[in-house]
């Protein structure tokens, strides 16, 4: 007598996809640590965010599957850098824009490598304020 064997069905939900990415400053060719991202739409540019770490660069993104933009952060990350160029795999490039296209549509993804640069008057500027500095950048009154 043979055993019948046995059949299985799995179904697996997911409310989202992560999104593996790299920054790098364009002229030193390294990481910038705390730099922070947002990814959204044109009406809400806020859905999700992220922060660069310090080992390679890395992030990662966690939405939706769709069409979305990413930009830097509002805040000093936007105060002090810009977005000089970026590289999609099966997508393309591009430079100097305030939003990158991101099509969230596979567990696999694109490779995204943005390339950041100070803006101008910032070059000596740092991304992370000392305490002192952020004191001296919150108004009286209020906490940081």
């Amino acid at each position: 007598m043979k055993k019948a064997g046995l059949l299985r069905h799995t179904q697996i939900n997911s409310r989202s996809i992560v999104e593996k990415r790299q920054c790098f400053d364009a002229h030193m060719d390294s990481p910038i640590p705390g730099l922070q991202y947002v990814m959204g739409t044109d009406t809400d540019p806020e859905l999700y965010d992220t922060i660069v770490m310090a080992n390679l660069g890395y992030f990662q993104l966690k939405g939706k599957p769709g069409a979305w933009k990413l930009r830097l952060r509002e805040g000093r990350s936007s105060e002090v850098y810009q977005i000089s160029s970026y590289y999609q795999s099966r997508v393309g490039s591009g430079g100097n824009v305030s939003s990158i296209p991101v099509n969230v549509s596979s567990f696999t993804g694109n490779h995204l490598i943005v390339r950041v640069t100070k803006k101008p008057g910032m070059e000596k500027a740092s991304l992370l304020l000392s305490k002192t500095e952020n004191q001296q950048a919150t108004p009286t009154g209020s906490t940081p």
